[in-house]
C-alpha cells in the first residue's frame, strides 16, 4: 500500500493478491467556494470478500493543482463472494445542481472493475460486473438542475431538470451476468440560460428578418 503527498495532490493505492478477505473502506469529499457559489464533490467505497483466493487493485487521487479533481481506478476479483458499494456526487449551490450515484452488490465468484471522476461540478462513473452464480446487483441515480437569469429588460429565462434511475439484476445459483452501467453528469454552469440574448431582444431580431424577407 503507498500513500503519497506531492503539491496539491494526494494518492493512495494498494495492489494485493492472495487467499483469505479483503476489507476496505474509503470516503472523501471535496469543497471549493467561490464567492456565494459553493460545491462539494463526494466519493465513497465500501469492501467486503469472503474467505478465498483474490486480486485487488486501487488507485485514489486528489488533485487541486488546477480545479476539485478526485479519480479512482478498482479491481476486484474474488473466488468467495464480494459485498460492495461504489458512490459518487456533487453538490453546487449555484446553478443549483446535484448528482448521487451508487453502484451495490452481493456476488458470488466474481469480478468488478470501477472507474470515477468528480472534477468540479462533473460526475462520470462506470463499472463493470462479471460473476457466476447467485448475485445482487443494484445501481441507483438520482440528478437535478435548476438555472435562472433575469435580464435588464426584465426577461426572464430559465430551465431545470431532474430525474431517478434504478437498476436492479438478480441471479440465481446456476446463473451468472455481465453488467456494464455508466453514468456522466456535466456542470449546467454552461447551459444556453447564460448564453442567449434577453427574450425581447431575440423577438426583435426573428420580426426585422421577416420584414426583411417579405420585402
Amino acid at each position: 500500500m503507498v500513500s503519497s503527498v506531492s503539491g496539491a495532490q494526494i494518492v493512495s493505492s494498494v495492489s494485493a493478491q492472495g487467499s483469505g478477505s479483503v476489507i476496505r473502506h474509503i470516503d472523501a469529499t471535496s469543497e471549493m467556494a467561490f464567492g456565494g457559489d459553493v460545491v462539494v464533490g463526494s466519493s465513497g467505497s465500501k469492501l467486503l470478500t469472503a474467505p478465498g483466493s483474490f486480486q485487488y487493485q486501487t488507485r485514489d487521487t486528489t488533485d487541486a493543482t488546477a480545479t476539485s479533481r478526485y479519480n479512482t481506478t478498482a479491481y476486484i476479483q474474488s473466488d468467495g463472494g464480494i459485498v460492495l458499494s461504489e458512490t459518487a456526487g456533487i453538490d453546487e449551490s449555484y446553478p443549483s445542481q446535484h448528482a448521487t450515484v451508487d453502484h451495490t452488490a452481493i456476488l458470488q465468484t466474481a469480478e468488478v472493475e470501477t472507474a470515477k471522476l468528480i472534477e468540479g461540478s462533473t460526475v462520470e462513473i462506470g463499472q463493470q460486473a462479471a460473476w457466476d452464480g447467485a448475485g445482487l446487483y443494484s445501481r441507483t441515480a438520482d440528478y437535478s438542475a435548476a438555472v435562472k437569469r433575469d435580464y435588464p429588460d426584465g426577461t426572464t429565462v430559465s430551465y431545470r431538470t431532474l430525474g431517478r434511475d434504478r437498476l436492479h439484476i438478480s441471479t440465481n445459483s446456476t446463473a451468472g451476468a455481465i453488467v456494464r452501467p455508466e453514468f456522466s453528469f456535466e456542470s449546467f454552469s454552461d447551459a444556453f440560460v447564460f448564453n442567449t440574448t434577453s427574450q425581447s431582444a431575440t423577438n426583435e431580431t426573428v420580426t426585422s428578418k421577416t420584414v426583411e424577407e417579405e420585402t
